[in-house]
């Protein structure tokens, strides 16, 4: 038991047992801040991550409140607008003008400028007339009223088609055009605007679209019809 080999041998084995604790330790000691330097790094993604789909959102709101919007249009007009040119026409005059209310919404954020605008009526699909939009500004979020000047110009069938059909209380034309629209604030960035499919019920334009209109006095379905001639009878 007292061999002097045999002590040698445990020294050495204890002094590799403590080396060996010593080395894992260190190991230790060092894997702990790397797990934490880890750590940091997810959370500062994560951070990141959340900060770029929030200022996403944001900016995807800011562009769609601010996005250019093409003008709203309506036309204001009752049967009196009318009788004259259907008077007109009932003595064959084939061309009239008059003056027509039309009602442009702006549904920008900025003031536009109007300019360029032109727009055809339509009957039963046959071009019968047409009217030009005067230049003009129209403030953010607002409505403002702008008067065209229509001319009527249907040959001698149309005429008598447009007569009859207003006699007999069923007058519809339906409205297209288009008008060049410029935003000053926005870098003058400007674009063509079309409007389309604009139902226009002569007889009764309580049946129209007219939200934006404020025009009272709008005559009632089957009030106020006209006598037709006596050779429409």
């Amino acid at each position: 038991n007292n061999n002097p080999n045999s002590f040698a041998m445990r020294s050495a084995l204890d002094d590799a047992a403590s080396a060996a604790r010593s080395r894992i330790s260190l190991s230790s000691n060092r894997a702990t801040p790397r797990g934490s330097s880890i750590q940091r790094m997810y959370c500062a993604c994560q951070s990141c991550y959340l900060f770029t789909l929030i200022l996403t959102i944001v900016l995807f709101v800011v562009g769609m409140s601010y996005a250019p919007r093409e003008p709203e249009y309506n036309v204001c007009a009752n049967e009196l607008a009318w009788k004259s040119i259907v008077e007109g026409m009932t003595s064959l005059k084939m061309s009239a003008s008059f003056d027509l209310l039309v009602s442009v919404y702006n549904p920008n954020r900025f003031e536009v400028d109007l300019s360029d605008g032109s727009g055809q009526f339509h009957h039963d699909g046959e071009y019968v007339g047409s009217f030009d939009i005067p230049e003009g500004k129209v403030s953010e979020k607002a409505i403002s009223d702008i008067v065209v000047k229509v001319t009527f110009t249907p040959d001698k069938w149309s005429a008598l088609s447009l007569t009859s059909e207003y006699y007999r209380g069923n007058l519809k034309f339906v409205i297209g055009g288009h008008s060049h629209v410029k935003i000053p604030k926005l870098w003058n960035y400007n674009f063509d605007a079309k409007f389309e499919d604009i139902h226009v019920n002569v007889n009764d334009p309580s049946l129209d679209d007219t939200h934006l209109c404020a025009c009272p006095g709008w005559r009632k379905p089957g009030e106020g019809w006209t006598q037709p001639p006596g050779w429409m009878l």
